[in-house]
């Protein structure tokens, strides 16, 4: 992993990586073993990671297509929802100074929508890291 991306693994560091625009990255349930090993990043950390722009956003359209990787989030205040019911994804479009475009599916795909969030929250990558 990056080293300019920080590893957090509460929920009090997570709040403070968005208070302070810090890339930051953290398992599921800030727990290493679990299910699939799933990190999830800030989109503060999008640019220490995605080397591409362009292949990442056909990454990201083939996901529209196909089955994603259901990896829950984690949202600004710490706390994580729908590990195997969720994916969400950054996109690099901003709105203002802290909320950035995303993409989400359900599993039971009953929704497929582009939306706005806030960068602080935590998303999956459409490749392992």
């Amino acid at each position: 992993m990056n080293k300019e991306i920080r590893f957090v693994n509460t929920s009090k560091e997570w709040i403070i990586c968005f208070e302070n625009k810090i890339p930051a990255w953290c398992y599921y349930n800030d727990n290493p073993n679990n299910k699939d090993n799933v990190k999830l990043f800030n989109w503060y950390a999008l640019n220490y990671i995605v080397e591409n722009k362009d292949r990442y956003k056909n990454l990201i359209d083939e996901i529209k297509l196909k089955k994603p990787k259901y990896s829950g989030i984690r949202y600004i205040d710490g706390n994580f929802y729908g590990l195997g019911l969720l994916s969400t994804y950054w996109l690099f479009e901003e709105k203002k100074q802290n909320m950035s475009f995303c993409i989400f599916k359900t599993i039971d795909n009953s929704h497929y929508k582009d939306g706005w969030n806030f960068k602080g929250c935590g998303f999956s990558l459409p490749f392992e890291v």
